[in-house]
């Protein structure tokens, strides 16, 4: 799994359309749901996107000769997600959301009567099945021990110090787009963009992630 190393986070912004309409821009930090409109931040269950601390052991890999990937958008367009419904597990169980707009934020209406307003960013991590107690699997690379499956524990934070990439993709190094996640020997912030999201762990680059959660 990742160790540590790594380029220094740069925060990203949140920008939101005052027009009324939804504009698919994203925050750099996670916010949990608006206290004062009942949300889940209020009963501890923030939307959270994810928290961590970077690692690398700063040796080359073999699988860095692949190109590296363009650089990610903290901008996504996520309004074709308004009227769908996304699903979340909350210590265990797991609860349907309704996803509405409600200026200037994209509003997600639990099963059990429970709000998020999420910024379009954080709508996208929750779409992929990225928050807080989901399990995903990403590629460190072929001499970094290749997948390794772990357990997404909270949004990055810059005073978690450095996002880990894997070497010869420093594109990658996004700190809007990553999260702690736990894995077997220990943690590692790496980032989960929609971009790099893979359907299966065959011919794909370090960087790589794989939702398990459902």
């Amino acid at each position: 799994m990742p160790s540590s190393s790594g380029g220094a986070p740069t925060g990203v912004g949140a920008s939101c359309s005052s027009s009324g309409q939804p504009s698919g821009s994203g925050g750099g930090e996670a916010r949990a749901s608006r206290g004062g409109r009942g949300g889940r931040g209020t009963r501890g269950r923030s939307s959270g996107r994810g928290r961590g601390q970077g690692k690398g052991r700063g040796r080359s890999d073999k699988s860095s000769a692949v190109p590296p990937t363009p650089p990610l958008s903290s901008s996504p367009d996520v309004n074709h997600l308004v009227g769908t419904t996304v699903r979340r597990s909350f210590d265990g169980t797991w609860f349907d959301g309704d996803i509405s707009f409600v200026n200037p934020y994209y509003r997600v209406t639990y099963s059990d009567g429970d709000i998020s307003d999420l910024t379009a960013l954080e709508l996208r991590f929750l779409a992929d099945l990225v928050f807080p107690e989901a399990t995903i699997s990403f590629h460190s690379g072929d001499l970094d021990g290749g997948w390794s499956e772990g357990t997404v524990v909270e949004p990055y934070r810059k005073k978690h110090g450095k996002v880990w990439v894997p070497k010869g993709h420093e594109s990658q190094a996004s700190p809007a787009h990553s999260w702690l996640v736990q894995f077997r020997d220990g943690v590692a912030a790496v980032a989960l963009p929609a971009e790099r999201k893979v359907e299966e762990r065959t011919d794909n680059p370090p960087g790589s992630w794989m939702a398990l959660s459902n």
